[in-house]
């Protein structure tokens, strides 16, 4: 699976300057479920690389068994973290899929290094394609 990381000019703001917005998207085709569960629980979850961090602290937790569930989201966007895997749960889904939000904790994780690694690129850097399969 193809992972696209791009940063997109907003606007010029008055305050702070220049405005960049960070997203995720699925490049392969049926990569559908990986749009709609994991790239958006990246963005609406993960937006500085120490969030990134808390989250794989969570996911390696459960992989040495030191517990056997974790959980980390904001407002309508948790994660899931579990031996059978990473489940995304987005609250505002109108027909929420729970098979479609499952993944693997391993390809998750992946998912997360690479995100954590783009938040820490600079804005000029907008576009970064990572395998995670």
């Amino acid at each position: 699976m193809v992972l696209e990381f791009q940063c997109i000019y907003g606007q010029k703001h008055p305050v702070p300057g220049d405005v960049w917005h960070r997203f995720a998207r699925c490049l392969v085709a049926g990569g559908d479920r990986y749009d709609r569960y994991m790239c958006s629980a990246l963005f609406m979850t993960m937006r500085t690389p120490e969030e990134c961090s808390q989250a794989l602290e969570k996911i390696d937790l459960v992989k040495s068994k030191i517990a056997a569930e974790e959980q980390f989201g904001i407002n309508d966007t948790y994660i899931n973290f579990s031996a059978s895997g990473a489940q995304v749960e987005i609250f505002i889904e109108e027909e929420p899929d729970a098979a479609e939000g499952c993944f693997n904790l391993e390809e998750f994780r992946k998912a997360i290094c690479a995100w954590q690694e783009f938040l820490r690129t600079p804005e000029s850097a907008y576009k970064i394609q990572v395998s995670i399969a």
